[in-house]
């Protein structure tokens, strides 16, 4: 997924960033940057690990998501992340977990469940504090598990549930806030 955030900094210097819309991180007609503070970031996955990714496309690096680890260090995301996508005003990032395939190790999911975790991107970006808290904004329990996820606007995700023996695909459409809501499956 593609993210534009925008750094700021405070009195002291220090960066923070915020996700923004994608055409601030654009050049205008002359070839010459909407935003001077922006840079765009592409975020991956890494299923086998369970943790998600960041580079920045402005200075060509990865980032250190998690700066209570030595090196550069990806956040965790949960067991088997497998879909990600950011909002257009890039105010967060959702990422499709398939579940445990082992229920009781994790927690925070002890049943196992397949789930999307809503992210902020402001958490994951450089500038956080070393005693953050894990990343998400939300952990939501799918019906199913999810091949891919789509934002409709920063308060609509679909998620595309698999299809069995012939039938198509269905999908949900969660609808994210303070109490995120699943709604029904359909086709």
């Amino acid at each position: 997924a593609l993210l534009c955030a925008e750094e700021t900094r405070d009195a002291d210097g220090n960066a923070t960033w915020a996700g923004t819309t994608m055409d601030r991180c654009n050049d205008d007609d002359a070839g010459q940057h909407v935003c001077d503070t922006c840079a765009l970031f592409a975020f991956v996955v890494q299923r086998e690990r369970g943790e998600l990714a960041a580079v920045n496309l402005r200075d060509r690096r990865l980032l250190d998501l998690d700066i209570r680890q030595p090196l550069s260090s990806p956040a965790v995301v949960g067991l088997l992340p497998n879909a990600i996508a950011a909002a257009p005003d890039g105010s967060s990032l959702a990422v499709a977990n398939l579940g445990d395939p082992r229920p009781g190790e994790d927690p925070a999911n002890p049943d196992g469940v397949p789930y999307l975790s809503v992210v902020a991107p402001s958490n994951l970006l450089p500038g956080i504090s070393p005693d953050a808290d894990r990343p998400f904004v939300s952990r939501i329990a799918l019906p199913e598990p999810a091949s891919n996820v789509a934002y409709l606007d920063p308060t609509h995700v679909v998620v595309t549930l698999p299809k069995h023996r012939g039938d198509p695909p269905q999908v949900v459409v969660v609808t994210l806030g303070e109490t995120p809501v699943v709604g029904p499956p359909t086709v």
